[in-house]
């Protein structure tokens, strides 16, 4: 949503060859470097076929739940130990759980 309140695609992709060396380095960076957010933290987002969106996210630097409607959005802290019920109940993503160093596994 943009701060309008109007709902705005966020990507776009462009009917043309990409050089597989670009995808696979950029997957390679994005999943591997220790400064990418998606090494270091967590974020998960589902959007219903009404609009709505579900997120979870630590990129803040507080674990947060976002939920947001054309109309509204919400945001709750949640703590780690919520998470893999969360991750099961509301993503559809089943089998994780906390390591016991607090990190979430499969």
């Amino acid at each position: 949503m943009d701060t309008s309140g109007v709902w705005n695609d966020l990507y776009a992709f462009a009917a043309e060859p990409v050089p597989r060396v670009d995808l696979e380095v950029s997957s390679w960076f994005t999943g591997t470097h220790p400064g990418s957010p998606f090494v270091t933290g967590l974020v998960v987002s589902i959007r219903g076929e009404d609009g709505t969106q579900l997120g979870l996210s630590d990129w803040s630097g507080t674990l947060t739940l976002t939920a947001s409607t054309p109309e509204v959005s919400t945001a709750n802290e949640v703590t780690w130990p919520e998470v893999p019920e969360l991750l099961a109940d509301r993503f559809g993503l089943p089998g994780f759980m906390l390591g016991g160093d607090g990190r979430l596994t499969a």
